[in-house]
């Protein structure tokens, strides 16, 4: 997950610090989100997290690119939708947007999506 994340920043050619929100893949499993807590918060200090299987559920193969639209929804309407559902939240020092969407300027965003056997991917939205 580290090392997709890395390589989508150094792809873009931007800094941690111009990451507005990240759309984790967060599939409700105890050790994946904790790996991907753990990832999260050795490259970002500060970010707003959200994630949407809560809302829509996980939709296995589409989930990638149904999470893209969404974020891509939240640069055009910047807003920062909450992650329903989420009543017990891992411990982090990371922004986890749990009880209500977030009225923000968003211009860039990273969507992680992770699969089974460590195929990891981000890909990163800007506004131009």
């Amino acid at each position: 997950m580290k090392r997709a994340i890395i390589g989508a920043l150094t792809q873009a050619r931007i800094k941690p610090s111009d990451i507005d929100m990240i759309n984790t893949h967060a599939a409700s499993t105890v050790a994946g989100d904790e790996a991907e807590i753990k990832a999260l918060e050795s490259i970002f200090s500060e970010v707003l997290v959200t994630s949407n299987k809560g809302h829509i559920g996980h939709t296995l193969g589409a989930a990638g690119g149904v999470e893209s639209v969404l974020s891509i929804l939240s640069i055009r309407d910047n807003i920062i939708p909450h992650t329903a559902n989420l009543e017990t939240p891992i411990k982090t020092r990371l922004n986890l947007v749990s009880k209500s969407p977030v009225k923000k300027e968003v211009t860039t965003v990273l969507k992680e999506s992770i699969a089974f056997g460590g195929t990891n991917a981000c890909i990163i939205f800007r506004k131009t």
